[in-house]
């Protein structure tokens, strides 16, 4: 019996946050056959995010990690769920790196 083609969850946490939401989440969405990667790029403050250099560096960020989970599942479409500043880093994301394709995004707040 072939076993079916697992999915992948990626999920990325809001400004002055560092996702606790992701880890409440990581039990069931495992439990349910995903596989997760809740992404962390640290505590952001709102200072952090007036500035347009690091902003854009997050988003970089992000491409780099949805880059190594495709290559390491090159035959997954991941989904996203993302919050906030998360939110703003993967709609960037998806704006300018066109070869970030996704299977589903939910984007909240």
């Amino acid at each position: 019996m072939l076993r079916p083609k697992r999915k992948i969850i990626i999920s990325v946490h809001g400004i002055r946050t560092t996702g606790a939401w992701q880890k409440q989440i990581a039990s069931v969405v495992s439990e349910n056959g995903w596989i997760y990667y809740p992404m962390d790029y640290g505590y952001f403050t709102a200072i952090h995010f007036a500035i347009p250099a690091v902003r854009k560096a997050k988003i970089t960020w992000f491409c780099h990690q949805f880059d190594q989970i495709k290559e390491r599942y090159p035959d997954v479409t991941p989904s996203i769920i993302a919050h906030s500043n998360g939110s703003y880093i993967v709609a960037n994301a998806l704006n300018t790196y066109p070869h970030i394709r996704v299977d589903k995004v939910i984007l909240c707040g």
